[in-house]
């Protein structure tokens, strides 16, 4: 995303000044609210430099974004009833088109694969 990306919600870092850089190494898969990349996540907070696995989930068209904020709700219902999900860091759209990105952390294996086995 570019650097005018601006986020749906106030972020949940609550510091006197972050700087925030995400690089995208990967894609894991096409889903069906857009693409979903692997990458990190390089931060700066007070200072102190951070580096976490991230999961993106990419929508370039209105109709994939109206999925990630719904996804984005799910998500915070799941969170909320105490199903361990993965860490959502916010929903973000570019102020300059119709792309817009679910960023959350990475946990390895996609809900789908994580399913019971036969």
């Amino acid at each position: 995303m570019s650097h005018s990306a601006t986020p749906l919600r106030s972020p949940s870092i609550s510091t006197s000044e972050y700087h925030v850089l995400v690089a995208l190494t990967s894609e894991i898969a096409p889903g069906a609210t857009g693409v979903v990349h692997g990458g990190i996540l390089d931060m700066e907070i007070d200072h102190a430099p951070a580096s976490l696995p991230i999961v993106m989930k990419l929508a370039l068209i209105p109709e994939q974004t109206q999925q990630l904020e719904h996804e984005e709700r799910v998500y915070n219902i799941l969170k909320s009833a105490g199903i361990p999900i993965p860490r959502i860091y916010g929903l973000f759209w570019d102020c300059h088109g119709d792309a817009s990105a679910l960023l959350m952390s990475y946990s390895g294996t996609s809900i789908e694969k994580s399913g019971p086995t036969k």
